[in-house]
């Protein structure tokens, strides 16, 4: 099942109506795509099936996608620009200077699903690539699991046509719009404050 804040969060967006038909990004210290599936559980090959929250009618369920290490991947491209003092979301600003885009394998935390590859690792191509090019890179590296996700999601008929990003990372233009760029669907952020706060509240109210 989902936890925490994670839990939380998703549970407020997708439990409200006007984005009943849309899925949640919950972008922080991970990444995680979360599609309600309703009354049913729904199995997708290389993507987790979970409990999303239980109320008096029964339970309610999700399929998940995670992108390991999120935040720690950018922080470490900002340490290669000298910029270990900025947070998560002003390091991801300066891959909009970029004029080249290197190949990065920035899986600081390993990857997370579908690969659940566990080796630790951050890796640039060979090249002399200034920092703003390497955080590029690494928000493409990012950006390509949660297509594949996407894709497994689209193949399996239950990817939304909409996400709805909240979290930290949400607050970053440059990491939001290249996963929506890359996952072919429309990335809003979410217009409600304190979403994780709601949905703790609604998780208590419903004696989760």
């Amino acid at each position: 099942a989902l936890l925490g804040d994670v839990g939380a969060a998703t549970r407020a967006i997708l439990g409200d109506v006007a984005l009943a038909d849309d899925g949640a990004l919950v972008l922080g210290t991970g990444g995680f795509v979360v599609v309600s599936t309703g009354r049913i559980p729904r199995y997708v090959d290389g993507l987790l099936t979970t409990l999303l929250y239980e109320d008096v009618d029964g339970p309610v369920y999700a399929v998940e996608g995670t992108v390991h290490g999120l935040a720690a991947s950018i922080v470490e491209a900002g340490h290669r620009g000298g910029w270990a003092a900025l947070k998560p979301e002003r390091i991801a600003a300066r891959s909009g200077t970029a004029a080249r885009t290197p190949r990065v394998d920035a899986a600081l935390e390993g990857t997370g699903t579908p690969d659940w590859d566990l080796r630790h690792r951050f890796e640039v191509e060979a090249g002399d690539f200034s920092p703003e090019e390497i955080v590029r890179g690494t928000i493409d590296d990012l950006a390509a699991r949660f297509s594949r996700i996407a894709g497994l999601l689209r193949a399996a008929n239950i990817c939304p046509e909409r996400f709805v990003a909240t979290g930290g990372l949400a607050a970053s233009p440059h990491l939001t719009s290249r996963i929506g760029d890359v996952m072919a669907a429309p990335v809003v952020i979410d217009s409600r404050p304190h979403r994780t706060a709601v949905g703790a509240a609604l998780l208590a109210r419903d004696g989760r």
